[in-house]
């Protein structure tokens, strides 16, 4: 954020996306479920910490998984007010098979209703990734 805020002129906008605390509990619930018996250390670190260090053959790199309350006072001390943060995948995340398949009005009153949703801090938590939105200050 640092480097961001050097490289941005004052009143730029900044767009960050940021994987949640609970992704990882989320993926491993839809796609891979022994995960949180074969990496309950791994697990616990970052549900603890946010911390995740890559090991050989897991597949991920070095992250930080931030928990919502994070973001707002990171941004401020590297000089960004906050515009919007809506979360990306919103309440229908990993339930959507059957809207994927609408069209029309129908499909875009599921849009809008996921998006405005998305916007609630309440739904931040348990979304995969939220978009920062903000602006440098000065």
């Amino acid at each position: 954020m640092r480097e961001a805020a050097r490289v941005l002129r004052s009143g730029g906008l900044i767009f960050a996306a940021i994987i949640t605390r609970y992704a990882p509990v989320r993926y491993a619930a839809k796609h891979e479920p022994a995960l949180i018996l074969k990496e309950r250390e791994g697990l616990e670190q970052i549900l603890g910490s946010g911390v995740s260090l890559a090991r050989p053959g897991v597949g991920f790199t070095n992250a930080y998984f931030a928990h919502p309350s994070d973001l707002t006072p990171l941004m401020e001390q590297n000089g960004f007010e906050m515009l919007d943060l809506i979360a990306c995948e919103g309440v229908v995340s990993m339930i959507d098979d059957q809207l994927n398949g609408l069209a029309g009005d129908l499909w875009q009153a599921w849009v809008e209703l996921n998006y405005r949703l998305g916007k609630d801090p309440a739904v931040h938590g348990a979304a995969e990734h939220l978009l920062y939105v903000g602006r440098k200050k000065g």
